[in-house]
């Protein structure tokens, strides 16, 4: 019997994609039994394709994440948005109006693609960058307020969140105490060992 290695078997068995659009979601890998949505986004002045790449061209998404879950099984998507979002008064402090707008779009962009992909009950895993954690925490903050009926779509980001990786993401703000509100109106998030033990329904 053949015994394929993790990274052999994401590279038989997966989708690989080298096209990422700046604006949106964009899927660098697909698997076709995919357990969890493993979602990148990027901080100031960062870049969906090169913040996450090396000198040497190592695409990180595509080239090692894969590979590193051995046995589990994600898709892996990056999320880019207009990373110069000063404020025109400031030279100093993000916009509030801008880092809104991109929580939106990144909400409206994220859900649009689970859904037409039929994935909208995976799990998510987010790795975020710098400010790229400070977009997804507002982005959880509006997904979380959404309460009407025809908007639980939107709202099932927030629910399916299990893990968020900050990766120097700065947390201090006016936002931090409703964040803590947040957290834990979803204490009851999975470990990470039984993530992948997650069945969808």
């Amino acid at each position: 019997m053949n015994h394929l290695t993790g990274r052999e078997d994401a590279i038989n068995r997966g989708i690989f994609n080298k096209e990422v659009s700046d604006y949106e979601v964009s899927a660098v890998y697909k698997h076709p039994e995919a357990t969890a949505d493993i979602v990148l986004v990027h901080g100031l002045k960062g870049h969906p394709k090169k913040t996450w790449r090396s000198k040497n061209d190592v695409f990180w998404p595509t080239d090692l994440l894969p590979a590193s879950l051995k046995d589990e099984k994600a898709n892996v998507l990056v999320y880019g948005y207009n990373a110069d979002v000063y404020s025109s008064n400031s030279a100093k402090s993000p916009s509030d109006n801008h880092i809104f707008q991109h929580a939106r779009s990144l909400v409206t962009s994220l859900t649009q693609f689970r859904r037409g992909e039929k994935t909208v009950e995976l799990p998510i895993i987010w790795i975020v960058h710098s400010f790229g954690g400070i977009v997804v925490k507002k982005a959880l903050l509006f997904s979380q307020e959404l309460q009407l009926v025809e908007q639980q779509h939107y709202r099932s980001l927030f629910v399916s969140t299990y893990a968020i990786i900050f990766l120097g993401t700065p947390h201090n703000g006016s936002d931090i105490a409703k964040w803590g509100h947040v957290v834990e109106a979803a204490i009851n998030i999975a470990v990470p060992q039984k993530l992948f033990a997650t069945e969808s329904h």
